[in-house]
């Protein structure tokens, strides 16, 4: 007789403190809580449970594991199914993961955790609109749901609407101020927006709230090399040419259809010159601009 036929109220005890562990981020302690309770029997509860606590230590493949044994015993279990596609997200597997987050709809199509993940599914994947819908829908059922706040920042940011991505950034760290991937949203929605010594301070306490996050981490020394005062220039420079159409070859066909085509036209060469010559010294900064910064990095390393 397992532990949750003994005495129901331990077992319901035993998974609060679990789903705590979770929430602060013990993953490890989370484990042997689990890995103690399995000892004693089996159950899709305790197997997705498992799979959280491996995805948490970014163990994906182990997630994906616990996840599908769980659904083996419960194919109608959402979180199974939604702890699966995350992991699959992970490991590059979207078609896997699409599978099983449209399986969890179908089961719950309010579930919201399972719409967030596929939301962030469909940003990874390069379609925004139906990302925005997605979260957008989850955030219509739960208008606390941080992480999807910050999802939508990220997406908004991607599709250049700066404002309204600081502002969702924004009421996604008011939700969750002691959370990493809170602060994290909103400093790349700063460093988007042009605002890097924000986004440096946000992505500053992103990592201290989640040394491991790889990710948020090169963010973070990114924000602090936008900040240095060789490379600030730099910095605007690339947000305004991420702007136009074309990007750098936008720049260098104006450049040379002003120098070549409508100046001479004007009888204006003498500007002509003087604009070839800035155009140049820009070249050089931005040739030179990185490799600067990257020294002075090494004398005075981010804090």
């Amino acid at each position: 007789m397992t532990m949750h036929e003994q005495s129901p109220k331990a077992y319901s005890a035993a998974i609060e403190k679990i789903e705590h562990l979770l929430e602060i981020e013990r993953w490890k302690l989370a484990e042997q809580e689990v890995l103690s309770l399995l000892a004693e029997g089996t159950t899709p509860e305790l197997l997705v449970l498992l799979a959280r606590c491996r995805f948490g230590r970014e163990d994906w493949d182990g997630a994906r594991v616990e996840a599908k044994r769980a659904l083996e015993l419960d194919p109608e279990d959402i979180d199974a199914h939604t702890v699966l596609a995350a992991a699959c997200i992970q490991l590059g597997q979207h078609r896997r993961a699409e599978t099983h987050l449209l399986e969890a709809l179908r089961i719950d199509p309010l579930d919201v955790r399972a719409l967030y993940f596929y939301s962030g599914l469909m940003l990874r994947t390069g379609h925004l609109e139906k990302a925005e819908k997605l979260v957008r829908r989850a955030l219509a059922l739960d208008a606390m749901h941080s992480p999807s706040h910050g999802l939508l920042a990220r997406i908004l940011s991607e599709k250049k609407k700066r404002g309204e991505a600081l502002a969702a950034g924004k009421t996604s760290v008011r939700l969750a101020a002691n959370e990493e991937h809170s602060h994290a949203n909103l400093g790349a929605s700063y460093l988007e927006s042009g605002h890097p010594f924000l986004a440096r301070r946000h992505l500053r306490e992103a990592v201290r709230l989640d040394p491991s996050n790889t990710a948020v981490l090169e963010c973070y020394l990114f924000a602090d090399r936008a900040c240095r005062v060789l490379f600030l220039p730099f910095y605007y420079w690339s947000l305004l040419v991420d702007r136009l159409p074309g990007k750098q070859f936008a720049v260098w066909g104006g450049f040379l259809a002003l120098c070549l085509v409508i100046l001479p036209a004007l009888g204006a060469e003498g500007i002509g010159r003087s604009i070839f010559l800035v155009y140049v010294l820009v070249c050089l900064y931005t040739w030179v601009a990185s490799p600067l910064t990257s020294l002075w990095i090494r004398m005075r390393p981010p804090k």
